[in-house]
């Protein structure tokens, strides 16, 4: 990132890291880094570049109480930490894989859930 100082303006830093159920992920940053992976990362980035606006990004985690509220939940929580551990993040993505015919845990939110969770997200101050 030091490379690209001053000329990337939002950074991705951490991407996936959770499992289905809410929980850190069983990857390879864990298994090598620890569960501090994520926060290092975020600081290691902020120290490369200060000025880049740094992103924590998941999957399946759009909808708050909707068909993956634990994923959903532990996104929430994960934000939570960091925020509350002065973690330099600035925002939150969320990859919206909608299955218009899905059931159960492929079913997509309602457009209350999503607005319910993009809520809590930016009530921590991120973007």
């Amino acid at each position: 990132m030091g490379h690209f100082r001053g000329r990337i303006k939002v950074w991705d830093v951490v991407n996936e890291a959770l499992a289905p159920d809410g929980s850190l992920a069983n990857n390879v940053f864990l298994r090598k880094l620890g569960p501090s992976y994520i926060e290092d990362s975020f600081r290691w980035a902020h120290e490369a570049d200060p000025t880049a606006f740094l992103v924590y990004n998941d999957n399946k985690v759009e909808g708050m109480d909707g068909p993956n509220a634990s994923k959903s939940d532990g996104y929430y929580r994960l934000l939570q930490n960091l925020v509350e551990r002065d973690v330099p993040i600035h925002g939150a993505g969320m990859q919206a894989h909608f299955n218009a015919a899905g059931v159960g845990r492929q079913r997509p939110p309602t457009p209350g859930m999503v607005k319910n969770q993009i809520r809590r997200i930016g009530d921590l101050g991120l973007k």
